[in-house]
C-alpha cells in the first residue's frame, strides 16, 4: 500500500520523526498506514514504549484524533492549540439584532476537533469553512 503510493515502504519509517514528517506532508496516507495491519512492522514500531502507546490507542474511536494523540505522545509534534480572538462576548439585552464574529486560530499542524455551542435560543451559530 505505502510502496504503491510513495515509492517507499514501511521500512523507510525508521524513527517516529520519519512518521511525523510523513503525517505532516500527507495526513490521509499517515492515517491509512496507522490503521494498516502491518503498521507494527515499521522499524520505529519495534520500540517497546512506542508499541505500548500504539496498542493503548488502537481500537478506540476517532481515527484523526488517535493519530494526533499518537504523534504527540511520542513527542514528535506539538498538539494543535486553538485561540479565540475574544475571551468573552457580552450582549446586554440589545433592542435590535446584533451580529458578532469570534474568530478561531489554530497553531501548528495536525488534527483538532472543535465543537461550538450557543447557550440561548436567541443565539445562532453560522459555520464558516
Amino acid at each position: 500500500m505505502y510502496r504503491q503510493e510513495t515509492g517507499q515502504s514501511l521500512t523507510g519509517l525508521k524513527t517516529p520523526r520519519d512518521f511525523a514528517a510523513l503525517a505532516k506532508k500527507n495526513w490521509e496516507l499517515a492515517l491509512r498506514l496507522f490503521e494498516y495491519q502491518d503498521f507494527i512492522e515499521a522499524p520505529f514500531m519495534q520500540d517497546v514504549q512506542t508499541r505500548t502507546v500504539y496498542e493503548g490507542l488502537k481500537g478506540r474511536n476517532g481515527r484523526n484524533n488517535l493519530l494526533e494523540e499518537f504523534l504527540v505522545a511520542l513527542h514528535v509534534k506539538e498538539p494543535v492549540s486553538l485561540k479565540a480572538d475574544v475571551s468573552k462576548l457580552v450582549l446586554d439585552a440589545p433592542q435590535t439584532a446584533a451580529e458578532n464574529v469570534i474568530q478561531l486560530a489554530a497553531s501548528g499542524w495536525g488534527y483538532a476537533e472543535v465543537q461550538v455551542e450557543a447557550d440561548g435560543s436567541f443565539l445562532s451559530i453560522e459555520k464558516m469553512l
